[in-house]
């Protein structure tokens, strides 16, 4: 067992903090290493002192958020718990929950901390759900965010928890798989780009879609993984200004308004491009040289109509859904602007 605050460096050159305290923040401040890192640890003074101040001033950092998900066994290999440091100057707490039976899916609880408002905690608490996702897209892990809430992530005030406060743990050494995990958390916090609503939902009905029980909803949950990030333009002014001579004839018709107001939100819709559509021209510019995409996407939409509207499915539905992940985790990818391993 190494010490506390002892720093550990991970097979792709990240650091994870061992901890093992126990705080109560009525009467005791978090305890946090305070020495200067390793020259090799590349943390600024600036990111130190920060790091200092969420441990030994709560009231002046009290915001945190966080994100719980479940994911099956020969995921991840986590430790029980660690602490996680990231270049903003943030700390991320991860335990693993305990009592599980076996084959039951593990339940994961990160929190990121310490921030000064409640918007700040709110921003990176989604950035944190983004990165967990991203991490088990890059890795073909099945993950799943548990929330009943409106965002995957809850921001609560750290300084107030109650009845004996918290404890962490970890062994002195780090598993390939979580080495690959805390890689993909630092390449999301390490850039300061902002964090895309629809793409953060998308990789989340990705992954998620993995765990479904059976091969059809998994194919159904791929599938919709496409439409939040395929944005759906305006097609030309001509397109437009036929949609509007439609629109002057249905006007012109006598007919129930019921059936008017229908048509016309249907009519409307033709001046912006379809799903489908938007779909097929986001493949075409991001993935210019995967030459079957359409055909694939083509085939795998006529598929889901089938099913939801006559409820028949492909034979080949495994190997299509396979084709599907791989090409949705390469679009995925440019849209984070980072590279597949694999």
């Amino acid at each position: 067992m190494k010490p506390l605050g002892h720093h550990i460096k991970t097979k792709t050159g990240y650091f994870v903090r061992i901890c093992s305290i126990s705080v109560s923040y009525q009467n005791k401040s978090l305890q946090v290493n305070n020495k200067l890192p390793e020259r090799n640890m590349t943390f600024t003074r600036r990111q130190i002192d920060e790091r200092k101040a969420i441990g030994e001033r709560p009231k002046r950092r009290p915001y945190a958020s966080k994100v719980a998900f479940e994911l099956n066994r020969g995921g991840f290999e986590f430790p029980e718990s660690c602490s996680i440091l990231v270049h903003n100057g943030s700390v991320i707490e991860l335990n693993v929950a305990t009592g599980k039976g076996v084959g039951e899916p593990r339940q994961v609880n990160v929190a990121i901390q310490g921030f000064a408002s409640a918007s700040v905690a709110e921003e990176n608490g989604l950035k944190l759900s983004q990165a967990i996702l991203w991490a088990a897209i890059t890795r073909r892990v099945p993950l799943r965010l548990n929330y009943h809430t409106p965002y995957p992530s809850i921001v609560y005030d750290r300084t107030l928890q109650r009845g004996g406060g918290f404890s962490m743990t970890a062994d002195g050494y780090v598993y390939s798989k979580f080495d690959h995990f805390v890689e993909s958390l630092k390449e999301l916090f390490d850039r300061d780009d902002p964090l895309d609503p629809k793409l953060l939902v998308s990789m989340e009905l990705f992954t998620s879609a993995r765990l479904e029980a059976t091969e059809r909803t998994r194919f159904l949950g791929m599938v919709s993984s496409l439409e939040p990030i395929a944005e759906q333009r305006a097609h030309a002014p001509a397109v437009a200004e036929m949609v509007d001579d439609f629109l002057q004839h249905l006007n012109d018709r006598t007919i129930d308004d019921s059936v008017r107001n229908s048509l016309r939100g249907s009519i409307q819709r033709l001046k912006q491009e379809s799903v489908g559509f938007a779909i097929k021209r986001m493949i075409r510019e991001l993935l210019p040289d995967e030459t079957t995409a359409v055909a694939l996407v083509t085939h795998a939409y006529n598929i889901r109509s089938s099913l939801l509207h006559d409820g028949q499915a492909d034979a080949d539905l495994d190997v299509i859904t396979r084709d599907l992940e791989q090409l949705i985790r390469r679009l995925i990818a440019v849209r984070l602007g980072r590279e597949l391993d694999g």
